[in-house]
């Protein structure tokens, strides 16, 4: 878990995969501590997938695992990875609550960064769902966030997410200005994951 700690969008990383199929099949199956937080994180770790369905489910069996155990930390734990398997193979009708849920548990535990990401997640699943002023109060939620914490790495990801919104009202001066921004915030940080999301 500490070695995946991160989540590399889009990657795949086979030796992370291995080191989490051997703690899975170390753990108890009775375990409700960690073996929904492994069970979330393999999911996501092999996302993207040939078969998307499969890690999906094992997000789903992960977060109602970590349901039966009751500890917040281990739900919000396990929704943060199960999220990330979920992310694009999951209707965002099932995904919204769900980022909801960890925005609101990151926030009462002070976690900018997950709350920021759960936001993140949370204005996408608005965007699919059609509801743009939902997404837009995402966007704001999220600024704020990434005002608090005041690091490049984090104060990168609202301006790539207003260039979204000012693509989508056509004012792409606005949005080119705004990626511009961002890539220049970015290159101040290692963020692995700004090439992609940008």
């Amino acid at each position: 878990l500490a070695f995946g700690s991160e989540i590399r969008i889009g990657i795949v990383d086979m030796t992370l995969v291995g080191l989490l199929e051997e703690a899975l099949a170390a753990l108890p199956v009775d375990d409700r501590t960690i073996r929904p937080i492994v069970m979330a994180r393999l999911a996501a770790a092999r996302q993207p997938s040939e078969h998307p369905d499969v890690e999906a489910g094992l997000a789903r069996e992960a977060i109602a695992l970590a349901r039966t155990g009751g500890d917040p930390d281990v739900v919000r734990r396990t929704l943060h990875y199960g999220l990330a398997a979920l992310v694009d193979y999951a209707p965002p009708a099932e995904r919204l609550p769900l980022a909801t849920e960890l925005a609101a548990a990151g926030v009462a535990v002070r976690d900018r960064a997950l709350a920021m990401q759960a936001r993140a997640r949370a204005f996408i699943d608005r965007i699919e769902l059609g509801d743009v002023a939902g997404a837009d109060r995402e966007m704001a939620a999220l600024d704020g966030l990434a005002h608090e914490v005041g690091h490049p790495r984090y104060l990168w990801r609202p301006l790539l997410i207003r260039a979204m919104r000012a693509t989508m009202a056509g004012r792409l001066d606005d949005a080119d200005r705004l990626r511009s921004e961002a890539a220049a915030l970015a290159g101040r940080t290692e963020d692995p994951n700004f090439p992609l999301v940008h």
